[in-house]
């Protein structure tokens, strides 16, 4: 999974965030991303 390519589409909704590839991102909720990235693994490119 490309984090950054993730993470740069679920705060594209908000023109005033930009992510870098250099930034560090706390992550408060690391469960909340790991099942989020199995269900991205099993959910057709399609859907998507």
């Amino acid at each position: 999974i490309n984090w950054l390519a993730t993470c740069r589409d679920m705060f594209s909704i908000n023109p005033e965030v930009t992510i870098y590839g250099s930034e560090s991102l706390l992550v408060k909720a690391p469960d909340y991303f790991t099942k989020f990235a199995q269900l991205l693994r099993r959910t057709p490119e399609r859907t998507i």
